[in-house]
């Protein structure tokens, strides 16, 4: 019988990591067909661990949790509608001026290409690729921002979805700090090991707010359309590691180029970059303390991944998600070795 069930557990060992690539496989496609329910889903849990410090800061002032919840949640809607109703302005505008910058595009690179012919440098092969007429780059470029805010489609949901995480969060909190929750919770596991997770993406949030803030300040006295959008998007993108902020600087610029010459698109470039490297090398280094437990290789794979199940929201979910699924893992490997050494005493 001890050699049946030894064989039998031996089998499970050399199963089980087929099982889990299987399992992996199943979910990732489940994932990426149902992206469009999971977008506004992830974004509003990003958003409400971003807004949770909000709570806990009042809570510690001595303000009681549910006023502290009432106070986030109005804060949450107030901030969420203008929000909302700006970023639809603002695609409503850009989708009227599209033939406009088209055109301008158009006469840009025509200028550029003249330039190049007339310093005798061959371009008759770069005249046949179809992929970077102005039209197509137009497209891209709003194929790639529709893709950004279309989670933000439906913002009642998100913004429901926001509230009533808060409140979840907040209960499970204060049970948590009253001891009414078992020690061998998976909410009580997962939340000590998710400290880290909630320091990331709050303060990432905090950066981001600092960074799109000045950066809109930036753009209006520069006189650049769409301000607030470009800062929301600097926001989002501060959460996509190293590429993030590249990804951030490319509407404002072309758009300086566009309207004000080149003048105003290097004042930009500059700008984002100063804004860009104080946060990055004095503000953020004083919150954090110290680096995520996580390799550039890890996280530029998780960009790849995560882009490629879910879209333009998993690029900025790839590191929260990655390390979500870290500290799940560290969560399903602690029964497993700390039950080892029994069940083999109790085979022989």
């Amino acid at each position: 019988m001890s050699k049946f069930i030894g064989r039998s557990r031996h089998m499970k060992q050399q199963i089980h990591p087929l099982v889990a690539i299987a399992c992996l496989v199943v979910i990732t496609a489940g994932m990426k067909a149902a992206a469009s329910i999971l977008n506004p889903v992830l974004l509003a849990m990003l958003l409400a661990v971003s807004i949770m410090p909000l709570i806990m800061w009042q809570t510690k002032k001595g303000v009681p949790n549910g006023v502290a919840i009432v106070l986030t949640i109005v804060i949450v809607i107030l901030a969420g509608s203008g929000l909302t109703v700006v970023l639809g302005l603002s695609v409503a505008r850009l989708a009227q001026k599209l033939p406009t910058y088209e055109s301008q595009v158009t006469d840009l690179l025509k200028g550029f290409l003249d330039f190049l012919s007339a310093k005798g440098i061959d371009i008759s092969n770069l005249r046949e690729l179809e992929a970077f007429s102005p039209a197509n780059l137009v497209k891209y470029a709003i194929r790639f921002l529709s893709g950004t805010i279309s989670a933000f489609g439906n913002a009642v949901v998100v913004l429901f979805l926001v509230v009533f995480l808060l409140i979840e969060f907040t209960v499970l909190r204060a049970k948590h700090e009253k001891g009414l929750l078992p020690a061998a919770s998976w909410i009580v596991k997962f939340g000590t090991l998710g400290d880290e997770l909630r320091k990331y993406v709050s303060i990432t949030a905090l950066t981001g707010l600092y960074t799109a803030t000045a950066n809109v300040i930036l753009l209006v006295i520069l006189g650049v359309d769409f301000p607030i959008m470009w800062g929301f998007l600097s926001f989002l993108f501060n959460f996509i590691p190293s590429i993030g902020f590249f990804i951030s600087l490319i509407p404002p610029v072309l758009l300086g180029l566009l309207e004000s010459g080149a003048g105003t698109a290097i004042i930009v470039i500059i700008g984002f970059f100063l804004i860009n490297a104080f946060v990055e090398n004095v503000v953020k280094p004083r919150l954090m303390g110290k680096e995520l437990d996580v390799s550039i290789l890890l996280i530029f794979v998780s960009l790849v991944f995560w882009s490629w199940v879910l879209g333009a929201i998993g690029a900025i979910m790839a590191v929260p998600l990655t390390i979500t699924l870290k500290k799940i893992w560290e969560v399903t490997r602690e029964p497993q070795a700390s039950s080892a050494a029994p069940s083999n005493q109790e085979i022989k």
